[in-house]
């Protein structure tokens, strides 16, 4: 089944992809809106211009739309961008790692439905222990590039996902409500790698920009393939 990927280059999106692989889907392409809103509903901002080099790494070609990320007019260019795909590749599904958003569940289902494009989300209402679980055993390397949530502060970012993560994650839910998956936009990650990462990641020059203190963000200035 040949498919496209909507790609924002964090953890969801990297392991849905990893989850279409093992099914043997044809996957054709990955598919990334850049919004020139950091605060958009429907897509992940935080270093986008740097899901080109996590395609190299999965050695996928790559197709980018952007949109000023206008609330519902951005759905517009995302019609574009899975057209472009659909024109270019044939393509019958598009697989999303929404996990919990209803918000953007239907409005991907509204456009998807109107391109006659399945929409295929392999993480949705997964339990959320057992799906990072996943994440780790998989060996998935993801980083923290974004927090936005109390009590999480700076010395969260570039933290890595592992257990021991995990396990602080489940005490901050049972005592703050903070959501283990980050669904509530309490975080942001960024996948350095996975097993069907052709090449590793290594970031080599970031810096943190802070609004306030629970509010930051880390900025890839540099950052390069290596090999495993």
């Amino acid at each position: 089944m040949k498919v496209a990927i909507l790609f924002s280059g964090g953890k969801d999106s990297v392991f849905s992809t990893y989850w279409a692989h093992h099914q043997s889907w044809d996957i054709k392409c990955l598919l990334t809106i850049k919004s020139k809103n950091q605060h958009s509903y429907m897509f992940h901002t935080p270093n986008i211009d740097r899901v080109k080099l996590q395609a190299e790494a999965l050695d996928l070609p790559l197709i980018e739309q952007e949109t000023e990320g206008k609330k519902e007019e951005e759905l517009n260019d995302l019609k574009i961008l899975i057209q472009k795909a659909k024109d270019e590749y044939n393509i019958y599904g598009v697989v999303v790692g929404a996990i919990a958003s209803e918000y953007q569940r239907i409005r991907i289902n509204q456009v998807c439905m109107d391109l006659n494009i399945k929409v295929l989300a392999p993480i949705w209402h997964r339990n959320e222990i057992n799906y990072m679980n996943d994440l780790i055993k998989s060996n998935f390397d993801i980083k923290l590039i974004s927090i936005s949530a109390y009590p999480l502060n700076e010395k969260y970012l570039m933290k890595k996902i592992n257990k021991e993560f995990l396990n602080e994650l489940i005490k901050l839910n049972e005592k703050y409500g903070l959501n283990i998956c980050g669904e509530g936009g309490e975080y942001e990650s960024f996948v350095i790698d996975c097993p069907i990462y052709k090449k590793k990641i290594k970031i080599i020059d970031y810096q943190i920009e802070q609004d306030t203190e629970n509010s930051a963000k880390i900025v890839i200035n540099e950052l390069k393939l290596i090999n495993k």
